[in-house]
């Protein structure tokens, strides 16, 4: 009898989660990441507006690190039931990309295991709120973004986000021209930090001048952009303005090559930054200025590095040269297991003079923090994302141009920037927005052509 009722029990609970349908889990990643992308415009309510508005910038990462992974495990279970099998290198073949960021997630807790579970290490550095977690809640962000299959709700993201940056952007634009103030941190913690965030605005918005089919999407597009990159000229980070011009030139050759031809449509943006700088310098002194010193320095820090002098360092922070030595010595300290998160930021602090309490480089701070394999792991992650969409170029949605696109400016810009619990997810979605899948290519390009 007790085994009857566990079979009934089991033939129960196979039921329900089979009959789970995909509109539960794009629902639920949705609704993650539009709760995380519309936490700037909250802040912003809040703190200048109305003191009791309610945002979520403290929670919504963990929030998505425990719900989210509930529904991976789920969407899993689901399968395995109705095929009554996981064949785990079919998997691995089809998905590579997933099962290297599967794997860094593994490397992440064991290297962290090894240094001893110590709180900072799990929670990371309460400004950064990061740690252990917060970076395994970033790969959640990305594998839930991949397993939605509703382009229609990533195409609401892209414009949302398009929207909410642009408020902020606006008012940045305003009290430059207006007010004649600039508010350099405005809701984030660090001035960089904003320009982390127009960065990725301003990418969004020229993958949709590049991508959108009519004449008033890329006029509308071209508007958002022009908000955007004057905002980041008046933010002043110069290592975002580098990124975005090379990402521009990026964008360019990727979609060329994904439509098999150079695509004059791709020049708009590059062209529309050059000229929103021309018209911040001939607008505001201090913008002529502050363009003119960024420029000049170029070949101040040059000359400097060049002769081996650590002053382009201390001059802009174009470069990171005194980081990243700090940075390389720690990972030869600890090249397998690296000394868990967070855990050198006293040493960096320190031995930087009192700079940074990171090495200013996320790709070397995971080996800081992990171990070169696990650095490696994540960069073999990153660029499968992209081979694999290379490989399926000519069946590539819009909305997958556009996260690959809107990603490698992010990327681009890591090279010399530190992750941020409000920032670095943005990375992650937009990768998960990139991810090639059969069907939602092909569920994407038929509501297209009933378009």
């Amino acid at each position: 009898m007790t085994a009857l009722k566990n079979v009934t029990l089991f033939q129960s609970i196979k039921k329900v989660i089979c009959s789970i349908p995909d509109s539960f889990f794009n629902i639920i990643s949705f609704v993650l990441s539009f709760v995380f992308m519309i936490n700037p415009l909250c802040v912003l309510i809040n703190t200048r507006y109305i003191p009791s508005f309610p945002y979520f910038w403290d929670t919504i990462n963990r929030t998505t690190l425990v719900v989210g992974f509930v529904s991976i495990v789920l969407f899993v279970l689901r399968y395995a039931l109705i095929n009554n099998k996981i064949d785990v290198k079919e998997f691995i073949k089809k998905h590579v990309p997933i099962s290297f960021f599967l794997y860094f997630a593994i490397l992440m807790v064991v290297t962290t295991m090894l240094n001893g579970w110590f709180y900072i290490m799990i929670h990371g550095f309460e400004y950064r709120k990061e740690g252990l977690l917060g970076y395994l809640g970033y790969i959640v962000y990305f594998i839930i973004i991949a397993m939605n299959s509703s382009d229609k709700q990533k195409k609401i993201w892209l414009y949302a986000f398009v929207g909410t940056s642009a408020v902020l952007e606006l008012i940045t634009i305003y009290e430059q021209y207006v007010l004649n103030t600039y508010d350099m941190l405005f809701v984030f913690s660090q001035f960089n930090h904003y320009g982390y965030y127009i960065l990725m605005s301003l990418a969004v918005s020229a993958m949709l001048i590049i991508t959108s089919p009519k004449k008033w999407q890329k006029a509308l597009f071209s508007v958002t952009f022009f908000i955007a990159t004057l905002s980041l000229v008046i933010n002043d980070t110069f290592g975002c303005q580098i990124s975005a011009l090379a990402s521009l030139i990026f964008a360019c050759v990727m979609y060329s090559i994904a439509k098999s031809k150079l695509k004059p449509v791709t020049l708009i943006p590059i062209a529309l930054f050059i000229l929103t700088f021309v018209f911040g310098g001939v607008t505001s002194e201090r913008l002529r200025t502050n363009i003119s010193s960024n420029f000049f320095q170029i070949q101040n820090d040059t000359n400097a590095l060049a002769n081996g002098e650590e002053s382009a360092e201390l001059s802009t922070g174009v470069t990171r040269i005194i980081l990243w030595k700090n940075g390389l010595r720690y990972i030869a300290e600890e090249p397998l297991k690296g000394h868990g998160a967070d855990a050198t930021l006293g040493r960096m602090f320190n031995d930087s003079n009192g700079d940074n309490e990171r090495c200013h480089c996320e790709y070397m701070n995971y080996a800081i923090c992990f171990g070169i394999p696990a650095a490696l792991v994540y960069i073999a992650a990153i660029f499968t994302v992209y081979l694999r969409g290379l490989k399926y170029r000519k069946k590539l949605t819009d909305t997958q141009l556009i996260g690959l696109g809107a990603a490698m400016f992010y990327l681009i810009s890591a090279v010399i920037g530190n992750s941020m619990y409000y920032t670095t997810p943005y990375l992650f979605i937009l990768l998960g927005l990139g991810y090639f899948t059969e069907t939602k290519a092909v569920e994407a390009n038929t509501a297209a052509e009933q378009e």
